[in-house]
């Protein structure tokens, strides 16, 4: 009996110190294991700016915790759920974030300590929005303007707005802080030639560019006020240009038969001061901004 009593004593406290080991032991575990503790949803993909909720169950207490806090915030770290709200845009790629809940359970019963440990991660993807500039836009995003004119821009999807430009000598903006701007062009690229003007919008959810592009001008067609004229020896006649640029040249094909009293400006005269016995031709060309018109004279035969 002394013999039986002893060892069962003895297995007694064998026993109860395996217990007590087990006990004070803290257990690592994830979401597919034997703990029971798991986070719902536990894979998910996400991108600027959304949120989405996750909840844990298998446990009693839980703290969360993320393993880059530069990528994301999370609305509470106590409880049995939390909303993890993206705030990185990866841009061309994509990044892994992990989400992880610790439950625990801390007391005492006796000399027994409790020290149970699980933890469970749920595996986010933060999806880059190409471009960001995408949240925020322009209306109108491509516009076509000449010199002189004037366009309205509205932006929208961002919080507060600042614009600017590519290109100031070309453009003014009524304004520079507000969601809506007005953009005046003062430069003319040219006839038959085009200029291009970034209008771009920022704002802390994002940007986007507009483009505008300058026309240039057409320039108004040549005219001259007679084109063609019969002169005798000693006449005059009188030529004024219209159109063009504004700037005009006069030339002649013959100078030997006549002259011109002034070779720029919108007028001059012609002289005629040869006489011949036959029929003899002149021109008078005027050119303006890259194009040209001429006036016939016939010079009459002597008397």
């Amino acid at each position: 009996m002394n013999g039986t009593s002893h060892l069962t004593a003895w297995g007694m406290a064998a026993i109860a110190l395996g217990i007590a080991i087990v006990a004070g032991c803290e257990i690592k575990s994830k979401s597919d294991n034997q703990s029971g503790l798991n986070i719902t949803p536990n894979s998910v993909e996400i991108s600027l700016g959304e949120a989405i909720e996750f909840i844990a169950s298998g446990g009693l207490e839980y703290d969360w915790s993320l393993e880059d806090e530069s990528l994301g915030s999370l609305s509470t770290r106590k409880g049995d759920r939390t909303v993890y709200t993206s705030t990185l845009n990866p841009g061309s790629n994509r990044t892994s974030q992990v989400l992880t809940v610790l439950s625990f359970i801390n007391s005492q019963s006796g000399s027994n300590v409790v020290n149970f440990h699980a933890s469970a991660e749920a595996f986010i993807t933060i999806v880059g929005d190409v471009p960001l500039a995408s949240r925020v836009t322009i209306t109108p995003s491509s516009v076509s303007i000449k010199e002189g004119e004037t366009i309205k821009f509205s932006a929208i999807g961002g919080s507060q707005y600042n614009w600017s430009l590519a290109n100031d000598a070309i453009g003014l903006l009524s304004i520079r802080d507000t969601e809506e701007t007005s953009y005046t062009s003062i430069g003319d690229p040219g006839e038959g030639k085009t200029a291009r003007q970034d209008l771009t919008v920022t704002s802390p959810e994002g940007s986007f560019t507009a483009i505008i592009t300058h026309i240039g001008n057409e320039t108004p067609d040549l005219t001259i006020s007679q084109t063609k004229t019969e002169l005798a020896k000693d006449t005059t006649a009188d030529f004024t240009a219209d159109g063009g640029d504004g700037t005009y040249t006069w030339s002649l094909s013959n100078v030997g038969i006549g002259l011109l009293t002034a070779q720029t400006g919108d007028e001059t005269w012609y002289v005629s001061h040869h006489g011949t016995n036959i029929l003899l031709q002149q021109n008078v060309i005027v050119k303006s901004a890259g194009k040209s018109t001429t006036a016939v004279i016939t010079h009459l035969k002597l008397p």
